[in-house]
Order: C-alpha cells, then structure tokens, then sequence
C-alpha cells in the first residue's frame, strides 16, 4: 500500500477538514444593537432647546443613541465610561417611524469621540464648536426663542423674586469646571429674558434668549467657564414676568411673600 493511501486511510476526507478549519481565521459578526425611541430625555444644543433631537435607548443599559439633524450628527452616550462616540448615519438602519433603530456595536476606537461630563441629571458635550446639553424630558418643557420673535416681556419684581441664580461646580473635564443654574422657586411659570454674554478668544459673543421656566424648576443655564473662554460666561436676567393666565394676581401674591 503507498504511503498516499495511509494517510488517506489514517486521516479520512471529513476529519482533515475539520483539523483544517482549526487553524482557519474565525469571523464574528457584530453585535447588532436594537434602539427604541425613549422620551426620557432632551437637547440643548448651544444653549437652545433642540426640537429635532431624538433619543434611542439600545438593549444594553448605560447607553444612549442621539440623533441631532441640526448639527448633522448621530452620537452614542456611554455613561459608564463616560464617552461620545460619532456614529456614521450610513451605520443605522431605521425601521418605519423610527420605532426601531437598528445599529451595529461600533467599535470605540475606531470612531472620533469626546469626554461626556455628568452633573447630576445634567450630561453636557461638545460637538465641534457646539456644546450639547441633555437633560430630563421633564425639564424641556421649557420654552427657548429668540427675543426678535417673542413678544415683549414686561419687567415684573414678583417674578423676579421667584428666580435664583447660582454657579456649581462640575466634575472637572476638559470641557467645562462650573456651570451656572436658575431656578424658579415659585408654583407658576415664569418668562423670563436672559442675556449670555460669551469671552472667546475670537471676541465677546452675547446672546439673547426668552426662556419660560415651569413651576419649581431648576434649570442649567450652560457653562460658566469653558475650555478656550478668555473669561467667565455671564448670564443675566434683564426682565421676568409671569406666563399670562386667570391667576397671574394670585401668582403675584404668592411670590411677595416667598423668601
């Protein structure tokens, strides 16, 4: 018998291939992820409410898939290491209605990413030259536009007394050390108008905003001090008036004994 036939008859055809495929490169396809709408949190995108940002949450917990048509971007949260990740729209696959976004787990370094800074229920990150703000759905109720459309706000010492400004500190990132908060103390909205005035190195930027805030509500007004500020961010109230309605006197009352 030659040789050829031995090792034919010692290693037969479908255990040659099997010690074969052994050795062979092994493929695994990636983790598909499945993210479903969520209306647990909203945008600002440079201080103003992002209407067309929406929210995804993927199947594995700590993660959030954001969607900003505004800045023609689509970004993955991760809490847990507290990084942002650039995702390719090309990558996503959505379903009718976006009632399913269907996304393959990226790998980390292979897509540009940013620190991602959390402050309570507030997360904070830069796009380019934007800074994103994403807070509780429950806090967008709040309404930005800009003053040029809004109608005129009549300055109200009540309202005024209900709002109280102060500057916290942030755990420190490259981003931003200090963010700056206002809160409507009182149970009625108020409308209140805000200048922010920005020290960049290529000027001083102000801007003007109308903003209602809600009954109680404690909102972050932005970054007090950012990376490439050449000074701090001021934020000023130059009028607040109650949201017109039936008990406007009731909500003036309320307010001229409220401490």
């Amino acid at each position: 018998m030659t040789r050829k036939a031995l090792f034919r008859r010692a290693f037969p055809a479908t255990a040659l291939l099997l010690a074969l495929a052994a050795f062979a490169p092994v493929t695994v396809a990636a983790a598909e992820l499945l993210c479903r709408p969520s209306t647990d949190f909203c945008a600002e995108v440079s201080g103003a409410y992002a209407q067309d940002a929406r929210f995804f949450a993927p199947d594995t917990e700590g993660r959030y898939l954001i969607d900003i048509p505004s800045l023609s971007v689509s970004v993955l949260l991760n809490l847990k290491t507290k990084m942002v990740f650039t995702v390719p729209r090309s990558k996503m696959e959505r379903e009718a209605g976006d009632s399913i976004v269907r996304l393959d787990d990226p790998n980390p370094s292979e897509l540009p990413s940013s620190a991602l800074s959390i402050d309570g229920e507030v997360m904070r990150f830069r796009i380019d030259r934007s800074e994103v703000r994403v807070l509780k759905g429950h806090d967008c109720q709040s309404i930005v536009t800009p003053t040029s459309t809004a109608a005129p706000v009549t300055n109200d010492p009540s309202a005024r007394r209900c709002l109280h400004q102060d500057a916290r500190p942030l755990t420190a990132t490259s981003v931003c050390t200090k963010g700056a908060y206002l809160k409507n103390s009182c149970d009625a909205p108020v409308v209140v108008v805000l200048q922010t005035t920005q020290h960049l190195t290529s000027g001083t930027l102000p801007q003007t905003s109308t903003i209602v805030l809600p009954p109680g509500a404690d909102r972050s007004l932005g970054c007090v001090w950012s990376s490439g500020a050449m000074a701090p961010t001021v934020y000023e109230v130059l009028a607040a008036t109650f949201l017109p309605g039936k008990t406007v006197s009731e909500h003036r009352d309320r307010a001229a004994t409220n401490p």
